[in-house]
């Protein structure tokens, strides 16, 4: 464990001094870099781009958060701004991350959700009652296997990239949604969403 601690300080040390822009290292390197041949130098992946702005994906985005949100299609970017609306969709995974992902969204979103799901409890359980939450009902409610199931239903994988690791994806995003109307609609109208798309949808008594 010593010996460990010593390299990880003896490459950090390292790697200070190469980021430092005086450093002689640092202008060695640069200087290494630029004299070295093309032919020599790694060479990026040629990575075909998707267009994300097709008439046959906006389509499909627009049809789900229609569907989603109980609104037209013509009103679904008047309520939340369309570049939200794809970074919620879009998977840490896709294009290796080039494009803004749902990651922190999803995080935030599952938070409010746990926070609604606690205030439901309250008005809705007896504390007399075995029917009580607990804390592995939350975890059930809020897991892929449930939130999953229900992003489908919604039709969330007509807008999704790939099927691999499809109810882990359509979970994440759901909870990414309840994250990006959160930071960008506020608390009341999140609240409202919550208790009729998906409370509604789901009742703690069916877990």
């Amino acid at each position: 464990m010593k010996c460990f601690q010593q390299m990880s300080t003896y490459y950090f040390s390292k790697f200070s001094k190469c980021f430092n822009t005086s450093s002689s290292t640092f202008l060695s390197f640069q200087k290494r870099f630029f004299q070295t041949s093309i032919n020599n130098k790694e060479q990026l992946r040629n990575c075909e781009n998707k267009n994300l702005d097709t008439d046959d994906s906006l389509n499909s985005v627009l049809e789900f958060y229609s569907n989603l949100f109980s609104l037209t299609k013509a009103e679904v970017p008047s309520f939340l701004p369309l570049d939200l609306l794809w970074q919620a969709l879009t998977h840490k995974s896709y294009q290796h991350g080039k494009f803004p992902y749902n990651e922190k969204l999803s995080f935030q979103g599952r938070q409010v959700l746990k926070f609604h799901l606690a205030l439901y409890t309250v008005s809705s359980f007896s504390i007399y009652k075995n029917n009580i939450l607990t804390l592995k009902k939350i975890h059930d409610f809020t897991s892929p296997q449930t939130m999953g199931v229900l992003a489908l239903q919604y039709g969330i994988d007509k807008s999704n990239h790939k099927k691999s690791g499809l109810l882990k994806i359509a979970s994440e995003s759901l909870c990414a949604i309840i994250g990006a109307m959160f930071l960008h609609k506020g608390g009341a109208v999140t609240k409202e969403f919550i208790e009729k798309k998906i409370f509604s949808q789901k009742t703690l008594n069916d877990m």
